[in-house]
């Protein structure tokens, strides 16, 4: 059977690049590219949007049944590994190489920041002080810091399930703990200052992204990867992060009728695109320095116009938590911290009177 040629037919997986979901007459088949051979085999579940994440777990069990039978034929080479670089190319030609391109850049920070030379195995407390020392040396954010070391912290377990090394140097007291940072969010007037910006520059494509933004939600690497085709019956079709999908809803959001109006005459021209671009690095870069010629004293990037639309369906829109994290793809138990993040105690508690009197009444 060909490869799935568009992204309906197909469920990618969001963190192991070799395997994907496919529809064959209305069943689940799993498809797996590994070591020059493909493997495909049905699941039990019928092709329907529900049985997504069912089926995206049966394909990562598939996959990693397949990775660690490939490791027990791979057994008579294990004398060779007996130092933390040799590990770390073994590690990265079995696990790392299926893992997804961001996955991978992970890893390959993580290694690069805390491991600076080489070690044997067995010297498990002189690795654990050389991570602890470059870990204290560098000028990370704690919570980074902390991502990193879990991902170093799944190469030493893979070491020790393959009885390379005897415990994990990376251990529970050297992670950072997690720091809760202060969203920033702009404010309504700064958005117009810099649509305003942007308009006067000729960016008047960027100012309508920015002004999209600010009236879905949507994440910039949502909005730029939205096509043309992906908008009917007064809802977008938004590709969110991990392959999830949502709809947005037109009709309640008049503004953003009226900004797919104006970008109309970019249509041909961005083939197919509601926006021309295809990454958003230069994006952020272009916001910095806005605001610093506009002298808006804030930290900002696009999340912080995300947030702009998110605190104003909490606040002026007094929309529950639960339609909230759907419109912006957010998972319940985020969009439940963010709700009382916004809203405060005080709201909090007037909402839940206001709306048991009305079932009162």
């Amino acid at each position: 059977m060909a490869r799935p040629r568009t992204r309906k037919q197909r469920w990618d997986h969001p963190l192991y690049n070799i395997g994907y979901c496919f529809n064959r007459d209305g069943v689940v088949h799993t498809n797996i590219s590994y070591d020059n051979k493909r493997y495909r085999q049905a699941t039990p579940l019928n092709w329907l949007p529900e049985n997504k994440k069912s089926a995206l777990k049966i394909l990562e069990e598939r996959i990693v049944s397949l990775m660690n039978h490939n490791d027990e034929k791979d057994v008579a080479n294990d004398n060779q590994v007996q130092s933390v670089f040799v590990l770390i190319k073994k590690f990265s030609e079995i696990h790392v190489k299926n893992l997804s391109k961001t996955a991978q850049r992970k890893y390959s920070y993580a290694c690069s920041t805390f491991i600076k030379k080489d070690f044997f195995l067995l010297q498990v407390d002189d690795i654990q002080d050389h991570i602890s020392h470059n870990k204290n040396r560098c000028h990370l954010h704690d919570n980074t810091k902390r991502k990193l070391l879990m991902n170093l912290k799944q190469l030493f377990d893979y070491a020790i399930s393959r009885g390379y090394m005897p415990r994990n140097p990376v251990i529970k007291e050297m992670l950072p703990k997690p720091v809760k940072s202060k969203n920033v969010v702009f404010t309504f007037n700064e958005v117009e200052k810099l649509i305003q910006y942007f308009q006067k520059t000729e960016k008047k494509e960027f100012s309508l992204l920015i002004r999209f933004i600010a009236n879905t939600g949507v994440r910039v690497a949502e909005a730029i990867s939205i096509k043309w085709k992906d908008i009917k019956d007064d809802m977008i079709l938004i590709h969110g992060k991990g392959n999830r999908e949502r709809q947005f809803p037109i009709k309640p959001f008049p503004e953003v009728a009226e900004i797919l109006t104006e970008l109309i005459e970019f249509k041909e021209i961005n083939n197919g695109k509601l926006f021309k671009w295809n990454s958003y690095a230069k994006l952020e870069k272009w916001i910095r320095d806005a605001i610093a010629e506009l002298e808006i004293n804030k930290d900002v990037n696009f999340h912080a116009i995300r947030k702009m639309f998110e605190n104003r369906l909490i606040n002026d829109e007094d929309l529950d938590s639960n339609i909230v994290a759907e419109i912006l793809g957010h998972s319940r138990r985020i969009q439940e911290q963010h709700y009382l993040e916004v809203l405060g105690a005080k709201r909090m508690e007037e909402i839940i009177l206001r709306r048991r009197n009305k079932k009162e009444k």
